[in-house]
């Protein structure tokens, strides 16, 4: 998470101005997407190249709250919180499926299962919109 003062200046990458305030690991490979959860500034998902799904809570610490090992078949590419039912996760996967997540479904130990699977994509699944 960045905390950028409004200062009116643009930092560069490589400024030593910009600094994290917390670093949060739980994926083996790139993070590709995160997406907050619409009615919290604390809560979000991340997902990443190494086909997890990861649900984070700041006020929880650094570490994962659950870590969904293998979501999809390949490298996950985009995922999205649906802000009308937000017990519902939408992700995107190189495997051209989409997939509907509950997160009350969603366990500690990363067991889970998609409540939806949609098929019939011919490329990966690079944005979805919940």
């Amino acid at each position: 998470m960045w905390s950028l003062k409004d200062t009116g200046t643009i930092l560069e990458l490589s400024s030593s101005k910009l600094t994290p305030r917390r670093v949060f690991r739980g994926h083996d490979a790139t993070v590709v997407d995160i997406k907050f959860r619409p009615s919290s500034t604390q809560e979000f998902c991340s997902v990443s190249d190494d086909s997890c799904l990861i649900l984070w809570d700041a006020r929880s610490g650094n570490a994962p709250v659950v870590k969904v090992e293998k979501a999809h078949d390949g490298y996950l590419k985009c995922v999205d919180w649906n802000a009308q039912n937000e017990d519902l996760i939408l992700t995107g996967s190189a495997d051209q499926t989409v997939r509907l997540f509950d997160r009350r479904n969603l366990t500690a130990g990363g067991v889970a299962s998609p409540i939806r699977k949609f098929e019939g994509h011919v490329a990966p699944v690079t944005t979805v919109q919940a």
